[in-house]
């Protein structure tokens, strides 16, 4: 398609289809010429967990546009690959904005392997030793599978404590903490 926006719409309904063939077409989209196309083609393979783009957000979490960096970071943190890491690293060393060091922050602690990340804390950037002190000094939570129940109670001794959810040492509550609201 020629517009923008209808190709934008096919990407998010590719992303509700679970075949490879729907898969391997939000891939393609990754390369689409319109920055609005290919940041919602990161979201939908990040939110899939699509190991087959792993090399692709690489690349976009290092040479595209802020938001487009930003989205393809989170993406690595939810396919899991610690092979990112470096490339994450390296991210950090590109002039960017809080929100995207952040993305980039999080996703090295979603990887959730502090030696492969101590190596930043030698770099030459300032910029990637300040991150890699940051998640290296970030304590890890087991991932939450599903949240809590509506009904549970919403104090951290109920049933955020046993959702793994709820850091004692820094006090922190993930995103779950919305769904109990």
């Amino acid at each position: 398609a020629k517009s923008p926006d209808l190709r934008r719409r096919a990407v998010w309904a590719l992303s509700r289809i679970e075949t490879e063939t729907a898969r391997a077409a939000l891939r393609s989209a990754l390369d689409d010429p319109s920055a609005s196309v290919r940041l919602a083609a990161v979201r939908s393979v990040g939110t899939l967990r699509d190991a087959g783009a792993h090399a692709k957000l690489q690349q976009l979490v290092l040479n595209d546009e802020p938001p487009i960096r930003r989205e393809a970071a989170t993406a690595l943190g939810r396919v899991g690959d610690p092979s990112a890491i470096p490339v994450l690293l390296e991210a950090l060393s590109n002039p960017i904005d809080r929100l995207l060091e952040h993305a980039i922050i999080y996703a090295l602690i979603e990887l959730n392997d502090p030696q492969a990340t101590v190596a930043g804390l030698t770099a030459d950037s300032t910029q990637i030793r300040r991150g890699a002190l940051i998640r290296c000094s970030t304590p890890v939570t087991p991932r939450c599978n599903k949240p809590p129940s509506r009904s549970s109670p919403t104090t951290p001794a109920g049933p955020l404590k046993s959702w793994g959810c709820w850091e004692r040492g820094s006090r922190r509550v993930t995103n779950w903490m919305n769904v109990v609201r």
